[in-house]
């Protein structure tokens, strides 16, 4: 697999968080704790001016679309802009239609044996809850 796919998926994730903020005047170095915390002020915030195909937040993230964007995210523990876990990025991979349980098996399994990969060559690197590549 390219590693172009995991700095595609650190750019739309910041455009991502970049339109939430603009939007919902969410902090895009917000912590995973201080949005879980949000969660439902997020939720009331965007259900009272939508902006998105898709606009869902879970746990420390967020799944959005507009138009063309589309990416899963979770916010970092320590506000990093830049992280991402295999889930994330097999997500990002498909655009968010899969079957993790069907046909599409093979690809989630593929995508976390190439995480794996990277991890161990300590290309990325697990600094709180999510993964960065290692500079």
């Amino acid at each position: 697999m390219n590693l172009s796919i995991l700095k595609a998926f650190i750019t739309d994730q910041r455009q991502a968080k970049s339109i939430v903020n603009a939007k919902l005047n969410i902090p895009e170095d917000i912590t995973a704790m201080d949005w879980a915390e949000s969660y439902c002020n997020i939720r009331d915030a965007y259900n009272s001016a939508p902006f998105a195909e898709i606009f869902m937040p879970h746990g420390y993230g967020l799944e959005i679309k507009i138009g063309d964007l589309y990416i899963d995210y979770d916010y970092s523990k320590t506000g990093r802009a830049d992280g991402f876990d295999d889930w994330r990025i097999f997500v990002f991979m498909m655009a968010g239609q899969f079957d993790n349980n069907g046909p599409d098996k093979h690809i989630a399994d593929r995508v976390y044996e190439w995480f794996r990969e990277l991890v161990e060559s300590k290309y990325l690197v697990k600094k709180d809850n999510l993964y960065y590549i290692n500079s």
